[in-house]
């Protein structure tokens, strides 16, 4: 691991306005990839440091949503990584979170599971994806899915729960692809 103290670049981030707010999170290497970092209020401050003009590049998306922490939310990107909330810990009871994913004009959307966890129980525990008009295309629950291409730039990721879950959830990374 990393030796926080005397690393030269590094990036903090804080659960508030200010350097004095919580600290959430310190990276101090380039090539971690997808870290959820949660706030408890409506400010983060990503404080960046570099010593001797070496600044370390992130790139960093922010969703707001009041279905609470990690359900669902608006993401258009190039790439990204969405997971079940509160992953790697089994996810919360009786809950529907939607993402809207969406990758720029004139691409085509590809979604891969890279982990997925919903027991067995598939009458109430469940994925689904949906087109742009809100048609269901599948509906996955106990087996990972296959990877999906879309026929255009947008998909909608729907996840359903009940009272008895059973899994740890699920870790999906969406990508523009070019149309061929």
């Amino acid at each position: 691991s990393p030796d926080y103290d005397n690393d030269a670049v590094y990036l903090k981030i804080f659960d508030g306005a200010n350097t004095t707010s919580p600290l959430l999170a310190r990276f101090a290497k380039e090539g971690v990839a997808y870290v959820a970092v949660f706030s408890t209020g409506r400010s983060l401050l990503l404080h960046n440091h570099g010593e001797n003009s070496r600044i370390l590049s992130f790139d960093s998306t922010f969703v707001s949503t009041d279905k609470g922490r990690g359900c669902g939310g608006k993401l258009n990107n190039v790439v990204g990584r969405i997971m079940s909330p509160l992953y790697p810990e089994v996810y919360r009871q009786k809950s529907t979170c939607e993402w809207e994913l969406e990758t720029p004009h004139g691409t085509r959307l590809a979604v891969h599971f890279e982990v997925f966890d919903l027991g067995i129980v598939c009458d109430k525990n469940y994925v689904q994806l949906a087109d742009r008009n809100g048609n269901t295309i599948y509906t996955y629950c106990s087996e990972t899915p296959a990877d999906y291409i879309s026929s255009d730039n947008y998909v909608k990721i729907i996840f359903t729960t009940d009272m008895n879950n059973g899994g740890t959830g699920w870790v999906a990374d969406f990508a523009a692809l070019a149309k061929s």
